[in-house]
């Protein structure tokens, strides 16, 4: 998704600090046309509430030290590891150990 051309988003501040402090969340493009119209008013709501003040950054997985998804996780610049066995892939992230399994079988409970 892009941001809203309204409001610049500033990505170093994830990468080692911002300048001066002055921290501006990304507020997201809602009329993106890759947006399903519920996603869209959703993501207009949390917009809002950022704008306003009600919330300090804009929900994401990781703003709640929950583990981040897939393209959003391969954003960050530190070093990242694919580990690839006969019946799962491993994608293993240096930056906080965290590691996502994809499973190449339907079937778990054989591995």
């Amino acid at each position: 998704m892009k941001t809203d051309p309204n409001y610049p988003y500033v990505s170093q501040c994830q990468n080692g600090g911002c300048p001066g402090g002055n921290y501006q969340p990304p507020i997201v493009n809602t009329k993106d046309p890759i947006l399903k119209p519920w996603a869209a008013k959703h993501i207009q709501e949390t917009n809002e509430e950022v704008l306003s003040g009600k919330m300090s950054i804009p929900f994401t997985s990781q703003s709640r030290c929950w583990p981040g998804g897939v393209p959003g996780q391969l954003l960050f610049l530190q070093p990242m590891y694919f580990i690839q066995a006969p019946k799962q892939v491993l994608m293993i992230w240096e930056r906080d150990n965290f590691v996502r399994r994809i499973y190449l079988t339907t079937n778990i409970r054989k591995m």
